[in-house]
């Protein structure tokens, strides 16, 4: 019983720090990949982590983002992304100005992660380089 009212109580405190349009919605788009380093969250990431940077719309349009990026609440959220049978869990680590809205620039494990068992004209993994269709929201 005790654990039910706990769960309710978090679940509660979660959907006020994610209430807004950018954080409520699923989005669609195209997945590309990068390596990744130091980001707009203030923190450096490394290729084998599953990491990914969003679009500069919904990094800076996020509800509570201000003047400070290292202080976006978007910073560690996680997504969940999916293409096909593939899904992978990544938090976000930065910002990227050069991918539409609904898009996604993965580092290469999580990249290799979504196109596991993927062959985009012959080209596997990393090698894919880009494809449209996945899908993904907020965690």
């Amino acid at each position: 019983m005790r654990f039910a009212t706990v769960a309710a109580f978090t679940t509660g405190l979660f959907s006020i720090a994610l209430a807004g349009p950018l954080a409520s919605r699923s989005y669609t788009g195209a997945a590309t990949w990068t390596n990744v380093g130091l980001g707009a969250c203030g923190f450096e990431s490394h290729d084998d982590e599953l990491v990914a940077l969003v679009s500069a719309d919904v990094f800076d349009n996020f509800p509570g983002a201000g003047a400070n990026p290292n202080a976006n609440p978007i910073c560690n959220r996680q997504i969940t992304a999916t293409y096909g049978d593939d899904t992978v869990t990544v938090r976000v680590v930065d910002r990227s100005a050069n991918i539409g809205s609904g898009d996604l620039n993965l580092s290469p494990a999580a990249f290799q992660a979504i196109t596991a068992g993927l062959d985009v004209n012959g080209a596997t993994g990393l090698d894919i380089g880009r494809f449209q269709g996945i899908t993904w929201d907020f965690v």
